[in-house]
């Protein structure tokens, strides 16, 4: 027995992507939300991603609009909802200096860093595959392989302590396919003393930091959250070699702290403890050949 269902035929109007919920990838111009408004010009793009606006508090407000971003073959394109009233924002790929993504638990963020500023877009990590995606094809766009590294470091040399198997992972998801490291650090995460409030002992850990030496980047990964140690979750910066304008070390107190310097003069200052003061050093050494190396045949 068959049974036949009718359907009445319905118009489908474009729908409000303000209720959209999860990320989702932007390959061609027909996966572009309906109720954005984009120029012609920014239709021609190599990838892009969707991202939700944020849920609401308990008031009904939202942080921030749901966005989309556009990677093309010379800038990054951030176009929000129109309903929000926020004006598209252009990097030209040739400003971009460096990228930072972070993630702890729910909470995640990407932000660019340019000679105009920084560009900060959150999100939640439920769907995070779409803005990795992005991510790495802006990494490949931006960071060709530097080849003559091959010719003077056959092998990848590891300074500080080894790699446990949180930062392990980072790492493995930190890097492209055809992306090797030649020189790495690794300050892992410390226990502190105790501390005492009342009746209860609380935790308290210093955080772990990864740098590293890529023929392509230059890596920093941590887990320092405004200066808090967070145990679900890592902040992965990541630059170009021909970004990096100075490396060195400068001495505070017991500690030390290794520092490099961008073009525009942003800079990573990643503090280390007195133990790891000549290790960090020998880093920081290295570092500084390979990106001079870059630099000569830049």
């Amino acid at each position: 027995m068959k049974m036949w269902i009718a359907l009445r035929s319905v118009v489908v109007e474009s729908a409000d992507s303000r209720s959209y919920i999860f990320a989702f990838p932007i390959r061609s111009a027909n996966d572009l939300p309906g109720d954005f408004a984009f120029p012609e010009d920014f239709r021609q793009f190599s990838y892009g991603v969707f991202l939700p606006r944020a849920e609401a508090d308990w008031f009904g407000r939202r942080a921030y609009p749901p966005r989309v971003v556009l990677l093309s073959q010379d800038s990054l394109v951030i176009v929000a909802h129109p309903a929000s009233g926020e004006s598209t924002h252009i990097i030209p790929i040739r400003e971009l200096e460096c990228v930072e993504y972070g993630h702890f638990l729910l909470l995640g963020w990407i932000s660019f860093v340019s000679s105009k500023g920084i560009r900060e877009l959150p999100f939640n990590t439920r769907t995070s595959r779409p803005v990795e995606d992005l991510l790495s094809t802006l990494s490949k766009q931006c960071a060709p392989p530097f080849d003559r590294l091959n010719a003077r470091y056959s092998a990848c040399v590891s300074f500080g302590g080894a790699l446990d198997i949180k930062f392990r992972n980072a790492e493995l998801a930190a890097l492209e396919c055809d992306e090797w490291v030649w020189a790495r650090f690794f300050n892992p995460t410390r226990e502190k003393r105790y501390r005492v409030w009342g009746l209860f002992r609380v935790e308290s850990h210093e955080p772990g930091d990864y740098l590293a030496v890529t023929n392509r980047r230059l890596l920093w990964i941590t887990e320092r959250n405004r200066d808090c140690y967070e145990r679900y979750g890592s902040i992965l910066r990541s630059a170009p070699l021909g970004n990096v304008a100075d490396v060195s070390v400068d001495h505070v107190g017991r500690n030390c702290r290794v520092v490099f310097r961008l073009r525009s003069g942003t800079s990573w200052c990643v503090l280390l403890p007195a133990d790891q003061s000549g290790a960090g050093t020998a880093f920081a050494d290295r570092a500084l050949s390979v990106i001079s190396l870059f630099k000569h045949t830049d």
